[in-house]
């Protein structure tokens, strides 16, 4: 006789006083925690699926979102404001290839010149500190701060005022018309021969143009800053009291005139009417 496939379950039902059988698949029966173990897993995995499928759909939404803003930005950015925002560039540009242009025609990137064997100089610093000007807070106009900058630097002795070597520095030094002791000399001396250009340092006025005491014919300018600059023994003069000259314009001949021993230039820098060493001006490559 084959045995039956189904199995049979009594529910005893208390409140309607009956009982109630029901037939159930044997194989069911004796698999139903493996069923609903089953059915629990398949019903998390498709839960998970479709959180999963939601966050990417909201995450799509945001993103969507996002670009379309930012599309709508770009089409209230108008083709003048554009426009403008490009020549702001370009002016920052030319400021900046000026300024370039002024430190290249100044020498600021040349070696300093050479200095003649032998001769030695205090090479001691200290002072006061005396910044060159008090520190611009960046507004957020490049360009203008860049043209700012280099108006600063067209007031401040940069680059050398006459190409020959150096021959005597900044210090102290033996007295060069013989005898004993030593004396303080205030500035450099750049050998050259009569006649030769000397070019001032910086933009400015000409507060002296004529003889000076010691230093024969001199020429002493008025930067900004507090900066001045005087070149002496010339043997011409070219610029007038009152005259406002730029940097590299030529305002004299070399020469050989005052408490000189030989054709040369002296130069000094002064830093609120206090002789600083000048060869800490002289070129920007050390």
């Amino acid at each position: 006789m084959k045995k039956s496939s189904q199995s049979k379950l009594l529910l005893l039902e208390p409140s309607q006083g009956k009982t109630t059988t029901y037939e159930i698949n044997t194989y069911v029966l004796k698999n139903l925690q493996t069923i609903l173990i089953s059915l629990i897993v398949a019903t998390c995995v498709l839960t998970v699926i479709g959180l999963t499928a939601g966050v990417k759909y909201f995450s799509s939404l945001n993103e969507n979102k996002v670009l379309h803003e930012q599309v709508k930005f770009l089409d209230g950015y108008t083709s003048s404001e554009a426009t403008a925002k490009i020549q702001e560039l370009q002016k920052s540009e030319k400021s900046i290839q000026e300024l370039e242009n002024y430190l290249q025609e100044r020498g600021a990137h040349n070696p300093p010149p050479k200095v003649k064997e032998g001769v030695t100089g205090s090479q001691g610093m200290g002072g006061q500190f005396q910044p060159i000007s008090n520190p611009t807070p960046f507004m957020g106009n490049f360009s203008e701060n860049t043209r700012q900058l280099l108006q600063n630097i067209q007031l401040v002795p940069v680059g050398v005022p006459h190409n020959g070597q150096l021959n005597s520095r900044f210090g102290v030094r033996n007295n060069p018309f013989g005898g004993s002791g030593g004396e303080e000399h205030k500035g450099l001396d750049f050998k050259g021969a009569i006649g030769e250009p000397v070019r001032t340092t910086a933009g400015g006025e000409v507060v002296q143009a004529g003889v000076a005491n010691g230093y024969g014919n001199a020429v002493k300018i008025k930067h900004g800053f507090n900066y001045e600059t005087l070149y002496g023994h010339l043997s011409a003069v070219g610029v007038k009291v009152g005259q406002r000259v730029n940097a590299g314009d030529e305002i004299g001949k070399l020469g050989n005139t005052g408490r000189s021993t030989g054709p040369h230039l002296h130069y000094e820098v002064r830093l609120s009417g206090v002789p600083v060493d000048p060869e800490r001006f002289l070129s920007l490559a050390r």
